[in-house]
């Protein structure tokens, strides 16, 4: 290591002990560049297949926005055809949700649309039908609205 202090261009001594780390770290210039990435484990999707087969269905409740829960649902066997995911993030009516998936021509062809908040999926369950309880994914969630969403199971 060479000490990038000005007073200094001369190797820094190496130290048996790890406390003096840090000195030789001290003046230095770190460049770096990480990157990551969500990948469901190889054992995943056969236990949800596992899952099925025993007549458990398996739902995934995701922290993540609808895109990035897609992409990992789909790695791990999950259906994710159009209307397969509910964000339980409440929208405010006439606001854009920029967390949703752009269209497809598909969902021009069908017009359905499923609710977005568990407020709306309660209102949804008593008003319409039961498709909310069918999805396998429920994305934007947070503790508690994971909590209530189990509650209405």
């Amino acid at each position: 290591l060479i000490d990038n202090s000005p007073a200094s261009h001369l190797p820094l001594p190496q130290k048996d002990f790890p406390s003096d780390d840090w000195a030789m770290v001290k003046n230095q210039i770190f460049l770096g560049l990480l990157g990551s990435a969500v990948i469901p484990r190889k054992e995943i999707e056969p236990l949800i297949e596992d899952f099925t087969a025993a007549g458990i269905r398996f739902v995934y409740f995701s922290p993540r926005n609808m895109r990035r829960t897609k992409e990992l649902a789909s790695q791990m066997g999950i259906d994710v055809a159009w209307n397969c995911a509910i964000s339980l993030r409440p929208l405010d009516e006439g606001q854009e949700d920029p967390h949703r998936m752009t269209s497809t021509y598909a969902d021009w062809d069908v017009n359905a649309k499923l609710p977005h908040g568990v407020n709306e999926v309660k209102r949804h369950l008593e008003e319409v039908d039961n498709v909310p309880l069918l999805v396998s994914l429920y994305t934007d969630v947070t503790k508690e609205t994971t909590t209530e969403m189990v509650d209405v199971f």
